[in-house]
């Protein structure tokens, strides 16, 4: 049985020592935990054993069912709920946020805000590195595959935040009349003279991963907006880079628009340029074109105001711009451009400023295209097309029974191939690697020719969102488009 009044007190011990709770503000705390737990004010007492997050966390619930202060439905938001009123309030941490950007750097002010998340138990604190790790580089270095690391899939940590805090929709508590996505912490930033909130999130695709959205929209944001705001973002936190889709549905009146931030380099770029151009009009930014399996142009200049506009003269253009020739279809009936582009933005190594843009499309609506996708076609987000493929834990049982039919230490069949087979959508894959490599009982050099493989059909998916193709009919389809904003 667990003792209330000492868990309340190991709360408070955990928040002084941990989420900057003042001693002056412990007794307002205590009272309205006492209040929470249902319990009457009683002398407090030290709490004598070592507990962790992880272990307040079990405890918190376990009280909270053993009392019927909560159902087992709602004992996560419960949980959630404890911590919530355990952090400081919003307008401390954007003050102290500044005030350590200003006398420390842009680096402690973001290690400050994180480790408040983590020691909170909002984010599991897992990074990026320790939840994927590299599995293939291509030739070149244009492209990476990443696995997720088995010894991280099935973490014991704190993840009682995860229904809740990616809850959208308006759940209560019985415990207190509050919504619960009211509670979660943000840190206000000015970006083309808008607020905007940034929350750390789990680090999926990026190191440092977060997520930077713009609140109360009442108008659909221009894309020359969005672009402006990212720029602002990284002048203001100078270690990261943003990223976000520029398509009439990201930017439409439905979305709040929001970008991504974290530490990231595109693989795409590591390539030489298929070619470079010259603007007529702002020559001072240099362009370089990467024409491989995706369609993309990195921009760089130290003259921000040139580089801003020659890109928001580009996305613009794209938006509308026509080549049915080459599969290229502007907008639908409903006025919806097929158009899409994808934009990142960071310092380069010299400290210019950097767009990456990359283009792709829409294939033009008939069934035909969507019956024919392949299981590896829907492995190919957004993400991807800056050139890194991050596989989850479903694709590494994928893994071993290719290696395993390659080793003939699992017999070839049928059944494999099944819609419930462990090997459904990848009877091409499979049988073009026995075809081009045989068999062997080498597992070093079957998993060599497996990475091969998979590189290939990946990038063979990639190739069907590109906006050009990689052959000389793409380049003088890419090189018109650019004509038309006199950059040749």
């Amino acid at each position: 049985m667990i003792d209330g009044i000492v868990l309340v007190e190991k709360l408070l011990v955990y928040a002084q020592a941990n989420l900057g709770l003042s001693q002056y503000d412990v007794s307002v705390k205590r009272n309205l935990l006492l209040k929470l737990f249902n319990l009457k004010q009683a002398a407090p007492v030290q709490p004598q054993e070592d507990y962790t997050l992880k272990s307040l966390v079990d405890e918190v619930s376990e009280y909270a069912i053993a009392n019927s202060l909560v159902n087992e439905v709602e004992q996560n938001f419960f949980v959630r709920f404890i911590f919530d009123t355990l952090l400081p309030l919003p307008s401390f941490i954007n003050k102290k946020f500044r005030s350590v950007r200003e006398k420390f750097g842009a680096r402690a002010a973001c290690d400050y805000f994180y480790d408040l998340v983590v020691k909170s138990g909002m984010l599991s604190g897992i990074t990026y590195d320790q939840r994927v790790k590299p599995y293939f580089v291509a030739d070149g270095g244009e492209v990476l595959i990443r696995l997720s690391d088995e010894n991280v899939l099935n973490h014991s940590a704190e993840e009682f935040y995860q229904e809740s805090f990616l809850r959208s929709d308006k759940t209560f508590l019985k415990a207190a009349d509050f919504a619960n996505e009211a509670l979660f912490r943000s840190v206000a930033l000015d970006l083309n003279g808008v607020d905007w909130n940034m929350s750390f999130i789990e680090q999926t695709t990026k190191a440092c991963q977060a997520r930077v959205s713009r609140p109360q929209l009442a108008n659909k944001l221009e894309k020359s907006d969005l672009l402006i705001a990212m720029l602002d973002f990284i002048e203001y936190l100078p270690e990261y880079s943003c990223e976000a889709s520029f398509n009439d549905l990201s930017c439409g009146e439905q979305n709040a628009p929001c970008f991504t931030s974290g530490k990231y380099d595109a693989p795409l770029f590591n390539c030489k340029p298929s070619f470079s151009l010259i603007s007529q009009l702002y020559p001072d930014v240099d362009v370089s074109v990467f024409n491989h399996s995706v369609s993309a142009v990195r921009f760089q200049s130290f003259n921000r105001n040139t580089l801003e506009r020659l890109v928001v003269d580009v996305l613009e253009k794209w938006s509308d711009y026509q080549d049915q020739s080459v599969g290229i279809y502007g907008r639908n009936a409903d006025g919806i451009s097929f158009n899409n582009a994808n934009v990142l933005v960071k310092y380069s190594k010299d400290n210019r400023y950097l767009v990456d843009v990359v283009f792709s499309r829409e294939n033009f609506p008939d069934k035909t295209v969507q019956d024919n996708s392949t299981v590896i076609d829907k492995l190919i987000d957004d993400d991807c097309l800056f050139g890194t493929f991050i596989l989850d834990e479903d694709f590494l049982k994928i893994k071993d029974a290719v290696l395993g039919v390659i080793t003939k230490k699992i017999a070839l069949n049928d059944d494999l191939f099944k819609v419930d087979g462990i090997l459904y959508g990848y009877n091409d894959l499979v049988t073009g690697l026995i075809n081009t490599y045989g068999y062997t009982k080498d597992l070093t050099k079957a998993e060599l020719y497996f990475k091969h493989a998979l590189l290939k059909e990946l990038s063979k998916s990639l190739a069907k969102r590109s906006a050009f193709a990689a052959d000389d009919d793409g380049v003088r389809a890419f090189k018109s488009f650019f004509k038309t904003l006199e950059v040749r």
